[in-house]
């Protein structure tokens, strides 16, 4: 949380925070952090989670959110109903704040350059079409770092 608070440069305006390793959610204050540094919304499980298990977990939680549109309420609970809990540790996964419920992924041009990611294996510059999520590039999303902090811009 401190190195969120205090290492952590720029802001994180109006972005989700898919944290998708253990424990996210276990406490809030990780989630807190970020909220204060300008986050949206902070989805995460809140105990441990089997990696085969939070792999499929984040590819339907995407879908639901950049395909269909689907505010964070519904596309965590879709995602709960369809995938269910970490079937070995039984941890459910969660957003933080609850005001954030009604949030939607606004509109955003189809042709978009992924930043600031360090992803290794994935071109930072390669141009994601988020009409039809590429899963496999969400896949290999999630099995990077516990936190991967994605910053889209616009093709220039």
């Amino acid at each position: 949380m401190q190195f969120v608070r205090l290492s952590m440069n720029g802001r994180f305006k109006n972005t989700i925070i898919i944290a998708m390793g253990c424990d996210g959610l276990k406490y809030t204050s990780m989630a807190e952090a970020f909220i204060e540094k300008g986050a949206k919304v902070y989805i995460s499980w809140n105990g441990f989670v089997d990696a085969a298990h939070t792999d499929l977990a984040t590819a339907h939680l995407l879908q639901n959110l950049v395909t269909k549109k689907q505010t964070i309420k519904q596309a965590v609970t879709d995602t709960m109903n369809k995938v269910g809990p970490d079937p070995t540790y039984e941890s459910i996964l969660l957003y933080y704040p609850d005001k954030a419920e009604n949030y939607v992924i606004p509109n955003i041009a189809s042709n978009l350059i992924l930043d600031d990611a360090t992803i290794s294996g994935y071109d930072p510059k390669s141009i994601c079409h988020f009409h039809s999520i590429d899963l496999p590039c969400a896949r290999a999303l999630t099995l990077s770092a516990s936190v991967v902090y994605i910053k889209y811009r616009k093709k220039q």
